[in-house]
Parts: C-alpha cells; sequence; structure tokens
C-alpha cells in the first residue's frame, strides 16, 4: 500500500475487530474504522484517552480487517477500566467544570443506558451472545465509574485534587473477584456460556434494582 500510495493522504484508516477472551465480536460496534496507519513522521498524536491523529480528514481507507486482542482476561480489561476512567474523569472536570444542577447530573447518569441500549440493541450486539452481553455491561459501566470519579473529583477541594478513591476501590474489586471467579470455575468447571453463566452476568441487575428499591 505504501509503496504504490501517491502522497494523497498521511493517514489511512482499516477496521478492527475487537477480540474478547478469544471471541471476535462481529456485532455492537466492537468492529469498526479507525485512523491508525500513519505515514511516519507527518502527523501527531492528540489526546490522552484514546488517541487520535492530529491530522486534517478525509483519510485513506485500506479495506482490510486487523484483530485486536484487547482483553485476554477480564482482570486486564478492569485495569484498563481503571486506569482510563481516571484519566476521563480528569479531563471531564477541566471540560465541564463543577457539576451544574440536576439535568447536568441526570444527563450523565443515563448515559450508560443510552450505551446500552445502542451498543447491545440498536447494534445487535445480543447476537454475539454471552459475549456481547458483558461487553456492553461493561462499556455502560465504564461510563458510570468514570462519573463517579469525576463527581469525586468535583467534591473535593481544588488544592486536593486527590487520586480518586474509586480508583483504589476498583482495584480491590479486581482482586476478591479473581479470587471468587477461580472458585467458581472450579465448582462449575463446563459453565463458561450455559444458562448458569447467563445467571452468574444478570444477578447483579437483580441485586441492584432490589437494593434500590427496597432502600
Amino acid at each position: 500500500l505504501l509503496r504504490e500510495d501517491d502522497g494523497t493522504y498521511d493517514v489511512y484508516k482499516f477496521r478492527r475487530r475487537s477480540v474478547f477472551l478469544g471471541h471476535p465480536l462481529a456485532f455492537g460496534a466492537w468492529t469498526h474504522y479507525i485512523p491508525h496507519l500513519l505515514r511516519r513522521g507527518a502527523v501527531r498524536y492528540a489526546g490522552r484517552v484514546h488517541e487520535r491523529p492530529d491530522a486534517p480528514e478525509p483519510f485513506g481507507v485500506v479495506d482490510a480487517d486487523i484483530d485486536h486482542y484487547f482483553c485476554e482476561r477480564f482482570a486486564e480489561l478492569l485495569v484498563k477500566v481503571n486506569r482510563y476512567s481516571g484519566l476521563s474523569a480528569h479531563m471531564l472536570l477541566e471540560q465541564e467544570g463543577r457539576p451544574r444542577g440536576w439535568r447536568f447530573c441526570a444527563k450523565k447518569l443515563l448515559r450508560p443506558l443510552e450505551l446500552f441500549w445502542k451498543v447491545y440493541v440498536k447494534k445487535r450486539g445480543y447476537r454475539d451472545g454471552l459475549f456481547g452481553l458483558v461487553m456492553a455491561l461493561q462499556n455502560s459501566w465504564t461510563h458510570l465509574i468514570t462519573f463517579g470519579k469525576y463527581w469525586e473529583l468535583a467534591l473535593a477541594s481544588p488544592e486536593e485534587q486527590p487520586q480518586p478513591n474509586l480508583t483504589e476501590q476498583l482495584e480491590a474489586l479486581n482482586a476478591s473477584s479473581s479470587r471468587e471467579a477461580e472458585a467458581w470455575a472450579g465448582r462449575h468447571p463446563h459453565a463458561a456460556d450455559g444458562p448458569l453463566a447467563w445467571r452468574m452476568v444478570l444477578e447483579p441487575a437483580g441485586v441492584l434494582c432490589g437494593a434500590y428499591l427496597r432502600r
């Protein structure tokens, strides 16, 4: 491609197909074009989260799929979520300042539900089975965690600006959930994609709704 290129484009985009726990995701907006093939020395990246080339469009298009093995173990994904949500929370505070009334907070809190509908229903993530459901849930959960960290930063005084305490809680959650997952897998070695696995994924939603409505 680069040998035949006439210099029209400094940036090319190709299809990135996400592979989650060894399973290629065909639906749910996880296969999409990204502009990450660059002419060396001609383009710089911009941004702190999901950086993009700082170059004018249009970009060239490569008709090819590149597999993106972004998560081989779920614990690795939680580490990424913790890191990126912290960066996003700081960016949100810089861009938006402190929360401005209930409408602003309601919009941010409803965003995870909107994303779940878009990824799982509108983009047919359900067709990827349990993998699609888990990805849709973690995508929504990531945005909820980002807002929680942003809110925590906004409540702190400008002089403090601490590392959000939610970051430490997620690190502890990652460690404890890994131990529980190993114990659960030992008790149910053949339940990775059966009814029991679906029940385990959906059970937290029932617990959350029950706790919220009862209290």
